[in-house]
């Protein structure tokens, strides 16, 4: 820090006046009568006073500028606007660190809502290519029973009737017929199983997932009323 600065305007000739002797006010002070040191003191003090004075002055002058309340604006006010103004700034910043935290956590809810809707979705699809896959092989499946329960009965043992060659034949026949009609079934079945993997769901029917719940439900119905009817 440079001396000027911590002297706050004090030069040398003030400091030795006030503060301290030279080395010519320092000879042969010892030879010197009191009232010849006395001389000395006041006149360094007289020295030291008027500088004072010319101190004192000018810090009441820098005083009068920094703090005057009249006429152009003092330095103390300018440092006040500056001072409010980086105030408001700071709180517009403080506000806007708000918002921004703000929308951070609302980015985050809207994220962990983005997931849920996902999962939801991957739900509805394979319950859509489960409902695809059931309603095709449905009637296949129906058909396939029917010709299981029909072979089942053509292959007991009933007693020998008449002409039991001719109906013998006949029910060869027969079986043959429905085990063609079984492989193709089967093959059929087994062509639907494999198309059920190349299944492309097109997100449009998210759109229908009422309809769809509502379709699921009527088909749980339908096949409880058919396996009723069936029992009676």
């Amino acid at each position: 820090m440079h001396l000027d600065t911590l002297l706050h305007g004090m030069n040398r000739m003030l400091f030795q006046s006030v503060f301290c002797f030279d080395l010519d006010g320092l000879r042969d002070i010892d030879k010197k009568s009191p009232a010849d040191l006395n001389d000395l003191l006041l006149g360094a003090g007289m020295i030291g006073s008027g500088t004072l004075g010319k101190l004192e002055q000018t810090l009441e002058k820098q005083c009068a500028e920094l703090f005057k309340k009249k006429g152009k604006k003092p330095a103390i006010n300018q440092r006040f606007t500056q001072l409010n103004a980086c105030s408001a700034e700071l709180r517009a910043w403080e506000k806007k660190m708000d918002d921004y935290q703000e929308l951070q956590q609302r980015i985050q809810e809207g994220s962990k809502r983005l997931e849920a809707l996902e999962a939801t979705k991957r739900k509805l699809q394979q319950a859509f290519q489960w409902w695809t896959a059931f309603s095709a092989a449905r009637p296949l499946i129906q058909s396939r029973q029917l010709l299981e329960q029909e072979l089942r009965q053509l292959q007991e043992d009933p007693p020998f009737p008449q002409q039991g060659k001719q109906h013998y034949d006949d029910l060869r026949k027969q079986i043959n017929t429905k085990r063609e009609e079984l492989a193709q079934i089967d093959e059929q079945i087994s062509q639907l199983q494999a198309a059920q993997q190349e299944i492309k769901v097109d997100l449009r029917w998210q759109r229908y997932e009422a309809a769809l719940q509502h379709l699921f439900k009527s088909a749980i119905e339908d096949e409880q009323n058919e396996n009723e009817a069936a029992a009676r």
